[in-house]
């Protein structure tokens, strides 16, 4: 496993004062990136090999939301590799050790140069495989109930520069960022107990997103769908409301 400590900063809070959700994803994919690079496995290493691990889906649970000056402390584990795919847990522990917030992922492995999956290679890359952390795990596949009403609350959305990272594909963190935007102005951030993501197609420099919002009253839950305009989807993101 893999851990680095920190505080939460003021440029990393919400109105509330408590760290945003989308820079609590950032956390982790910082630490999983730590966690590679404290190994030898460099993204250019990576990319020179023509390999890749590219995110598939988030499982996040958010117990609380660390407050701004609070020490923090975050963790990642790989706990399994099986065919194409590699699963990798993160915890969020408080000041008090408390477990703040933990997440399952579900990464794959790709041939950059053929742009598909392949069998991972461990031989000479290999992650030391972690106890897996003790949580309830979701399908990784979101379905959103055929019942429920679309609507659409924003206008179409440019991919832009601020919205990429260095793989020239919009961050990962983003899709839940853009998705967060359009909720309800009265719905408290804290009701957000669960964030589930399914990651479907990587948005690229100036294509457009069209966000689509149902709401599942009777279950707590919001979904929302990022597609493009012939109705190709980005991702499809899961609020589970407590």
């Amino acid at each position: 496993m893999y851990k680095f400590k920190s505080r939460v900063r003021f440029s990393e809070t919400a109105k509330d004062n408590k760290l945003a959700i989308p820079h609590l994803i950032s956390y982790f994919q910082d630490c999983s990136n730590f966690h590679s690079n404290s190994i030898g496995l460099y993204k250019d290493k990576l990319l020179g090999m023509e390999r890749a691990w590219f995110l598939s889906s988030w499982q996040i649970v958010i117990n609380r939301r660390p407050d701004i000056d609070e020490e923090i402390e975050v963790e990642t584990r790989a706990y399994e590799i099986k065919g194409v795919y590699g699963f990798r847990n993160f915890i969020m522990y408080g000041a008090d050790k408390e477990v703040c917030a933990y997440a399952n992922s579900i990464w794959f492995y790709v041939d950059t140069e053929k742009g598909k999956p392949v069998k991972y290679e461990k031989e000479g890359i290999g992650f030391e495989i972690d106890e897996e952390f003790p949580m309830e795990k979701a399908d990784r596949k979101i379905v959103i109930p055929s019942d429920l009403e679309k609507i659409i609350k924003a206008d179409c959305l440019k991919v832009r520069e601020s919205h990429l990272d260095s793989n020239c594909h919009m961050n990962n963190r983003e899709y839940v960022r853009i998705a967060l935007d359009f909720l309800p102005e009265s719905l408290e951030l804290d009701r957000i107990r669960q964030i589930r993501v399914e990651y479907k197609k990587a948005a690229v420099l100036n294509e457009t997103m069209i966000p689509a919002y149902y709401f599942d009253e009777g279950n707590n839950r919001i979904f929302v769908s990022l597609d493009n305009e012939v109705g190709e989807n980005f991702a499809k993101v899961e609020f589970e409301l407590g």
